[in-house]
């Protein structure tokens, strides 16, 4: 049934057409040879083609042996052809692999049977027909991959980059043995390749079809290829002025081949090229550059970053909620100068007046999150269009399904891959990063699964050169209420780990609400994305409005990156930490407002150089500083029970409170390598 819907239906038309234009293709590469052997190009498009096609295939090559009277000589590759075509009705499977197996054994088959049937007088006749099948084979493997993604775009890297570069050489190197006249339309051919190329691709698309060309006419005749040896670096060099006109364009390729031709000296051959590639460039000129369109999309826009898209739009509405933030304050200076000014008014007045400003003030700190999600975006991620193909192409493999997937690199160059998708049950996470590692040649690990408006964000990224050790301890300050402390450790998606730690107003509840509403906000906006010092702003925000009473806490940020070690403290009305660099103690002390009191907090910003076992102690305002010395004397020593010191910085801390007793919190860590 399949069969027949091959030639019947509302596409018999195209068919028609089609199969016209495959009985004139192959009667023409009929006649074609590689180094002297029949060229097994027609053999490849019947192994790969659908059966019709196939067909038109056969009677078109077998049209031109009879006219040409070959038909004796080309026997091994009609029998082949036979076999092939039949094979193609006879069988559904459409798998690259098997149609290649089977383009294999017809070519052998036809090759033995003849060889055979005539006497083998020479073993090494054989072994040309053994090596032209398994070269077909070949070829109808990579054809068929390049038929399976679609003809109609040409990619010259990526996933499919590898089948279009054979189909590409096979075709040259046929097309090499015709001559028209003085004309190789081979070279010809080539000539058009690497121009359309070059301007679409720019140096990389010039130079690898440059490769192609030379390959090509190299394996059809040394002689007829030894003149094309500068195609590639022709084709690199025209590359760099793809913006130029078409015209232009087409002349410095020329130019730099008849320099390339003086460098080497000047031979019929060398003669005979300089016109080929006079008429390849004159193709170019005259079709015109929307008919390659289809077949050569412009590599330009793949430039065009997806993230930093984004990022422009996010940053254009920062910018227009800026101008209606400042549009609604001169309306509001406008009605305050026509106020009369009545003392209850003026009450009233002021009162709203601070309503505004803090109005305004979380506008504006809104604005500074979009801008810096913006700085963000742009400084931590570049997407990366190369693996995203390999993704894609990963994925298609295995038949799964998914909505989008996308691969992005940090600005330390490590690999983050994203795949949304409506159903996680086909995807097999653990077999996941076991094929990104052996394909990326790096180790992958399973980041983060996200669940946004029914669709699942899954997370992989590729490890990162540290990795974090934390333990803490905590000691409240009376033992029927909870510590009014809140500490905790996290990682973002940049690979970047934060130990946080909050000490509410007091002690007792009413102190823990505020720490871990203060902790559990920064942990939200740091995890979506948002900028360290916007997220302290904006929790300071938060924390103003929440309550007509006095209600703050400290906030106290240690951020390591993973990628590079860089240690970076961010402290706001937060106690002193210590950290251990090589074979030193320092301790980092700041004055600062904690989070919660006045409307413009500018906390304590420093980095510091952080590398392989070196370790960092944050404490809470509960912990004297008479204990800095004991504190400094655990780091220097041997740090293999880190686990322990929080405890034994908790029960020390003890020995020192006089009168009123505060919460207690330790939090350590120490930088490994991967």
């Amino acid at each position: 049934m399949m069969k027949a819907n091959a030639i019947s239906g509302k596409g018999s038309t195209n068919i028609i057409y089609g199969c016209a234009g495959m009985m004139i293709l192959s009667f023409i590469m009929a006649g074609t040879t590689v180094s002297g052997a029949a060229s097994p190009f027609n053999a490849v498009l019947a192994g790969t083609l659908p059966p019709a096609y196939s067909t038109a295939v056969l009677t078109g090559s077998l049209i031109f042996y009879f006219f040409t009277g070959n038909i004796v000589d080309s026997l091994a590759m009609i029998g082949a052809l036979t076999m092939t075509v039949v094979s193609r009705w006879i069988f559904d499977n459409e798998t690259p692999v098997f149609k290649a197996l089977a383009s294999l054994v017809c070519m052998l088959a036809s090759s033995s049977a003849v060889i055979l049937s005539a006497g083998i007088e020479q073993p090494s006749g054989f072994a040309v027909h053994i090596c032209m099948s398994v070269l077909t084979a070949i070829s109808v493997y990579f054809f068929s991959d390049v038929l399976d993604s679609g003809i109609k775009t040409i990619q010259i890297s990526g996933s499919k980059g590898c089948s279009y570069a054979v189909v590409c050489i096979l075709l040259i190197t046929s097309l090499t043995s015709l001559n028209i006249w003085k004309f190789n339309i081979g070279r010809i051919f080539g000539v058009f390749l690497i121009l359309s190329a070059a301007a679409e691709y720019r140096q990389f698309g010039g130079a690898l079809c440059g490769i192609f060309t030379t390959c090509g006419t190299m394996l059809c005749s040394a002689v007829t290829g030894a003149a094309t040896v500068f195609f590639a670096a022709a084709g690199l060099i025209t590359g760099f002025f793809s913006e130029f006109n078409r015209i232009i364009f087409g002349i410095f390729f020329m130019a730099v081949n008849i320099l390339g031709i003086l460098l080497i000296g000047v031979t019929d051959n060398s003669l005979g090229m300089l016109f080929d590639t006079a008429a390849g460039t004159l193709l170019f000129w005259i079709i015109p550059k929307s008919a390659l369109k289809a077949y050569f999309p412009d590599d330009r826009n793949d430039d065009i970053n997806p993230v930093r898209l984004t990022s422009s739009r996010i940053d254009m509405t920062a910018r227009s909620l800026a101008e209606i933030r400042k549009d609604t304050q001169n309306i509001i200076k406008i009605l305050e100068k026509s106020d009369c000014g009545s003392a209850d008014r003026n009450i009233r007045a002021a009162v709203l007046k601070e309503k505004q400003y803090m109005l305004f003030s979380q506008m504006h700190l809104a604005e500074e999150m979009l801008s810096g999600l913006c700085r963000g975006m742009n400084e931590n991620i570049r997407y990366d269009r190369r693996n995203t193909d390999i993704i894609k192409h990963f994925l298609n493999d295995r038949r799964i399904k998914y909505n989008s997937a996308a691969a992005y690199k940090n600005s330390a160059g490590r690999i983050f891959i994203e795949i949304c998708c409506d159903n996680i049950t086909s995807l097999d996470c653990k077999s996941f990063i076991k094929e990104f590692s052996e394909m990326f040649l790096k180790k992958f690990e399973y980041s983060a699964r996200q669940i946004y408006q029914g669709e699942y964000i899954i997370s992989f990224s590729e490890r990162t050169s540290y990795s974090v050790n934390c333990f803490s301890a905590q000691c409240s300050a009376c033992e029927d209420e909870p510590s009014g402390d809140t500490a905790i450790c996290f990682e973002d998606s940049f690979g970047n780990t934060y130990l946080v730690i909050s000490d509410g107003m007091g002690s007792g509840s009413l102190a823990a609400v505020d720490s871990k509403i203060t902790v559990s906000l920064f942990r939200r906006f740091i995890t979506g994305g948002i900028d360290t010092l916007t997220a302290v702003d904006m929790v300071n925000s938060i924390m103003l409005s929440k309550s007509s009473d006095e209600s703050f806490a400290t906030l106290d940020i240690a951020r390591i990156n993973l990628d590079t070690g860089e240690l970076t403290l961010i402290k706001s009305g937060a106690s002193a930490t210590l950290i251990k660099h090589d074979d030193s103690v320092i301790m980092v002390n700041a004055s600062t407002f904690p989070v919660g009191i006045i409307n413009e907090t500018k906390p304590f910003v420093k980095k510091f150089s952080f590398s392989k076992g070196d370790s960092i102690v944050m404490l809470s305002d509960g912990v004297s500083d008479k204990s800095y010395q004991y504190i400094k004397t655990l780091m220097l020593e041997d740090d293999s029970e880190l686990n322990r010191v929080p405890e034994r910085i908790c029960d020390n801390a003890k020995k020192f409170f006089s009168g009123r007793r505060d919460d207690i919190t330790v939090l350590t860590a120490k930088l490994t390598a991967q």
